[in-house]
């Protein structure tokens, strides 16, 4: 947290909650509810969420803080934990033997087309979430490949 907030903050007690997210209890309208540390500091008003920028729960500065419909917060995610190109929106197609760029956005999806390397379906995925989800798209982090070809 911020120098800012710190005084407070640190009047309560918080702790770690099993989401990753520093939280505490207090009572409101009779009723013990759980407060969230990053709801707190941004006064993030009903209906909207709070985006960890860099997924880290406990980072809660400011600058690390941006309040944002869900759908948005959705986005800011590595991808599925099983993905076995190791990039987002990335998938080996079996019948073309190529990769697959592909990601879907208000239920539209969109085909990126299939790519000889994984780095250049990548680079698809990219542009289009880029396009799509402006500061909300998490982009692929690529290791350059010295041979490239997208078909």
């Amino acid at each position: 947290m911020d120098d800012e907030d710190y005084g407070k903050l640190s009047s309560h007690k918080w702790c770690y909650d099993r989401k990753g997210y520093a939280v505490r209890s207090a009572p409101v309208d009779g009723k013990w509810t759980s407060l969230y540390m990053h709801r707190q500091i941004t006064e993030c008003p009903e209906g909207l969420v709070v985006d960890h920028i860099n997924r880290d729960g406990l980072d809660n500065r400011r600058d690390n803080l941006r309040v944002c419909r869900r759908e948005d917060n959705a986005r800011n995610n590595n991808g599925r934990s099983h993905n076995t190109s190791g990039y987002k929106g990335v998938t080996w197609h079996k019948q073309a033997r190529k990769w697959a760029a592909q990601l879907t956005s208000k239920g539209v999806h969109y085909h990126l087309g299939l790519h000889a390397t994984k780095e250049s379906a990548a680079r698809a995925y990219n542009a289009k979430a880029a396009e799509l989800f402006g500061e909300f798209a998490t982009l692929n982090e690529i290791l350059e490949n010295t041979y490239e070809e997208a078909v």
